[in-house]
């Protein structure tokens, strides 16, 4: 898993990009992790 991620980032275009597609992706992991915490939880 992590190192497709790399992949992805060395293959991609501008480092820009690539730190804006990470972080987006980042954010919707700790969302969906958040969700189904909180549902788990109930």
């Amino acid at each position: 898993m992590s190192s497709i991620g790399l992949n992805k980032v060395s293959v991609g275009g501008t480092s820009g990009s690539n730190e804006i597609n990470l972080s987006k992706w980042l954010i919707l992991t700790i969302v969906n992790w958040h969700v189904h915490h909180r549902h788990n939880s109930l």
